[in-house]
C-alpha cells in the first residue's frame, strides 16, 4: 500500500482540463507541476516589469506637465515695438522667457508674456515679434499653437522655439522659424542667444 500512495503520489501533475481552470489528475499527457510554476514565474516577471514600466512612465509625465505662466507685461514710453512671448510653463520655459524680458528691456520693447492656451484671444497683427514657446504634444504641436497659426496672417513675424525630449523634433504643417532644443540647462543660453538674434532682425 505504501508503495502504490508513493507512485500514486510521484504521478499526480496538474492538467489544464478546461479553459481557464486547473485541475489535479493522474495520467499521462497532463502538465508537469514544475512546468505550470515556470509558466507563473514567468507571468510574475512580466507583470512585475509592466509595472515597474508603468510608475517610470508616470514619473515622466509628472517631469514633463506644462504649468501656466504667469501673464506680464512691460512698457516704456519711447518704445517703438511690441513683441509678444508666448510659453508654457515648465522651468526650462520660464527661465528662457525672463532671459529674453531682460534682453528686450534693454531695447527697450514693449513686451506682453502670456501663457499659450491665451493665444486665442490675440492677433498677430498688432505685434511686431512674436515668440512662442512649447513642448510636443505626442509628436505633435500644442493645439493652441497650431490655432493661433492657422488664423495668422503674417507668419514671417512668428517663431517657434520647441523643445521636445531629442530636442531635434518640429513641426513641417507651416512655414515659420524654428529653434529646437532639449530641455536642458547648458541650452538656455545659446538657445536666449539665437532668439534674441532672431527678434534683432524683426525689429529693423
Amino acid at each position: 500500500m505504501l508503495w502504490r500512495a508513493r507512485k500514486l503520489l510521484g504521478t499526480l501533475t496538474l492538467s489544464a482540463e478546461k479553459y481557464g481552470g486547473l485541475s489535479l489528475k493522474k495520467g499521462e499527457g497532463g502538465i508537469p507541476l514544475k512546468y505550470v510554476l515556470k509558466k507563473y514565474k514567468i507571468i510574475f516577471i512580466f507583470g512585475l516589469l509592466m509595472g515597474i514600466f508603468l510608475i517610470g512612465f508616470i514619473v515622466y509625465l509628472n517631469s514633463h506637465r506644462q504649468g501656466i505662466i504667469e501673464t506680464q507685461e512691460f512698457f516704456f514710453p519711447n518704445a517703438k515695438y511690441r513683441v509678444l512671448i508666448a510659453s508654457q510653463g515648465s522651468p526650462f520655459k520660464k527661465d528662457l522667457v525672463t532671459s529674453l524680458v531682460q534682453f528686450l528691456k534693454e531695447k527697450p520693447v514693449n513686451i506682453t508674456v502670456i501663457d499659450v492656451t491665451k493665444l486665442s484671444t490675440f492677433d498677430d497683427s498688432n505685434w511686431d515679434a512674436v515668440v512662442i514657446i512649447h513642448t510636443t504634444e505626442r509628436w505633435q504641436l500644442q493645439p493652441d499653437v497650431r490655432a493661433f497659426l492657422n488664423r495668422a496672417k503674417d507668419r514671417t513675424k512668428i517663431m517657434l522655439v520647441t523643445t521636445s525630449g531629442s530636442g531635434r523634433w518640429k513641426t513641417k504643417d507651416y512655414n515659420v522659424d524654428i529653434l529646437t532644443s532639449a530641455s536642458r540647462t547648458q541650452e538656455l543660453s545659446p538657445l536666449t542667444q539665437k532668439v534674441s538674434d532672431w527678434i534683432n532682425s524683426r525689429l529693423k
